[in-house]
């Protein structure tokens, strides 16, 4: 489900900040390295910061979700998942992941 642009979540040009085509690359060769390894949670993260940035925010969701199950402690999981819960009207699991993370930052 594609979300109207106005509520993608923002991304402020600066500089050394990725441009379009930069971020499309990078999740392109994140798909084709999880087409050989679906657990790479390198992979799972960049692709799912893409689909976030796309207003794609259910794909982003539905990636971020196999990423805890692998790699609960991945860093930034639980920020990106607020923001990606944020962005769905999902405020209560928002406030869960907002949770997470600064569980995670004290560890």
């Amino acid at each position: 489900m594609m979300v109207d642009p106005r509520h993608a979540i923002p991304v402020m040009p600066r500089e050394g900040a990725l441009c379009r085509d930069e971020i499309d690359a990078a999740a392109e060769k994140a798909g084709d390295r999880l087409e050989s390894d679906p657990d790479d949670a390198d992979a799972l993260f960049v692709l799912a910061a893409s689909r976030a940035v796309s207003g794609m925010f259910a794909e982003a969701a539905r990636l971020l979700n196999r990423l805890v199950r692998l790699r609960a402690d991945y860093p930034g999981v639980w920020m990106l998942k607020n923001k990606v819960h944020e962005a769905l009207g999902e405020p209560l699991v928002a406030a869960a992941c907002r949770r997470a993370a600064i569980l995670q930052s004290d560890t």
